[in-house]
């Protein structure tokens, strides 16, 4: 069975025009139809075969494409390595909170005169600056003991409040803190 368009190898099968394939459809009746291409794409893709290439103007709009693209990629993995880094100086400020309270709680429960839950004030956990924390030079320390509800004398209110500064340096930046907060009572 052949065809104007070129040979075909069955009923249903594949007309060959040049180096443009497409699948053709045999109605019962016999006869073929090419599926789906309407005449002027036909002429146009086989123009484009012809003319074995593509303009300038598809390449610039091809690489401005590619480029706003990469452009935002970028873009969103610096948003993103900025959270991750502002979650790890949070984390490092919440564990420096931590470590200070374990170290207020150590010295309530310690041994008098030089320790002991009477000795426990503010007072005996100077405020850190920057620099001072040692292995964290990024950080600043601040501990406050209240006695409190209503001046009880068993019962003490601990915070330990940790600044940071956000940004590329640790000398710039917004300077931002984590606080943690604990009620202690006599045993």
């Amino acid at each position: 069975m052949h065809s104007r368009m070129g040979g075909m190898s069955s009923s249903t099968g594949t007309a060959v025009v040049g180096s443009l394939r497409r699948r053709v459809n045999a109605p019962r009746g016999g006869g073929a139809r090419v599926a789906g291409v309407a005449s002027g794409t036909r002429r146009r893709m086989r123009r484009r075969i012809m003319e074995g290439g593509i303009t300038l103007a598809e390449v610039l709009v091809a690489a401005a494409v590619l480029t706003v693209g990469t452009l935002a990629a970028l873009s969103a993995l610096a948003v993103g390595f900025n959270g991750v880094d502002a979650a790890h100086r949070s984390t490092v400020a919440l564990f420096l909170a931590e470590e200070r309270l374990e170290q207020v709680r150590a010295f309530a429960l310690g041994a008098p005169p030089a320790q002991g839950w009477l000795r426990l004030t503010a007072e005996r956990f100077p405020a850190e600056a920057y620099g001072t924390i040692a292995g964290h030079p990024g950080y600043r320390r601040v501990t406050e003991v209240a006695i409190e509800p209503d001046n009880l004398r068993d019962v003490r209110r601990v915070s330990v409040t940790v600044f940071y500064r956000l940004g590329a340096g640790a000398g710039s930046g917004l300077e931002t803190f984590e606080r943690l907060s604990t009620l202690m009572a006599l045993p």
